[in-house]
């Protein structure tokens, strides 16, 4: 009797800390925490250009009042960087270039067998009223009206995580580029730097802007390559 007491309680203490520990998952989707690290980079930058312009922050802005400020300023600055990241990578882009993550999803769905199944055909039928996109939208809705597919919805997520934190790094990284190259040439009163080093640094800078340019596309690949083929995978098992 007592072990069957003991084995309840434990169920309903391992039970608390799951609905506890789905809240505060919950939480961080809401403050999406991908938002924080290209803001952080950004508040560097501005930091850095403020220290060779000689201006230094008022004494107001310290203790909580301050790291609360920092925090929620890093949030927006980085929601800025997400926006114009993925606004540069999708459609300024785009209209260049060619073979983007978008123009492989028809090619993923035949290597699946789904362009011909039904309800699927339909959409595509639609194409010139934006078939293909709203047939992105509805493998969507399959999988979050799916609990089995739980393991697959966190993976996808993960993928838009790090396709968005890519985004803004790009942005994140491009301030830097400007604030080291007004620094090298003392722009804005700024105190020069040795024009070496920051080239230098502009260089590696930008070789790693553009490549969390490119890793943002492979990781927007992989989640339309994990999404097709995980609904793929659950119509033939149904």
């Amino acid at each position: 009797m007592a072990e069957s007491e003991a084995g309840q309680l434990k169920k309903l203490v391992t039970s608390g800390l799951e609905s506890i520990l789905q809240r505060i998952a919950e939480f961080f989707d809401i403050f999406d925490l991908s938002f924080l690290l290209s803001g952080a980079v950004v508040l560097g930058a501005l930091q850095f250009w403020l220290w060779r312009i000689d201006i230094s922050l008022p004494p107001a802005f310290t203790g909580f009042v301050f790291y609360a400020a920092l925090v929620i300023a890093a949030y927006i600055a980085g929601l800025l960087c997400f926006c114009l990241g993925r606004w540069i990578r999708l459609r300024w882009r785009s209209e260049r270039f060619k073979g983007g993550a978008a123009d492989r999803f028809l090619p993923i769905l035949k290597g699946h067998g789904l362009d011909a199944a039904p309800g699927f055909a339909e959409y595509l039928a639609r194409n010139a009223s934006g078939g293909e996109e709203k047939l992105y939208v509805r493998l969507w809705a399959e999988l979050r009206d799916c609990p089995d597919l739980a393991a697959s919805h966190a993976l996808l997520r993960r993928y838009w995580v790090m396709a968005a934190t890519c985004d803004g790094m790009v942005v994140a990284l491009i301030v830097w580029i400007f604030v080291l190259a007004a620094c090298a040439f003392g722009l804005g009163g700024a105190q020069q730097i040795d024009k070496c080093a920051a080239g230098t640094s502009i260089l590696g800078l930008a070789l790693a802007a553009i490549a969390c340019r490119y890793e943002a596309g492979r990781y927007v690949l992989y989640q339309m390559q994990e999404l097709v083929a995980t609904i793929a995978a659950k119509r033939a098992g149904s």
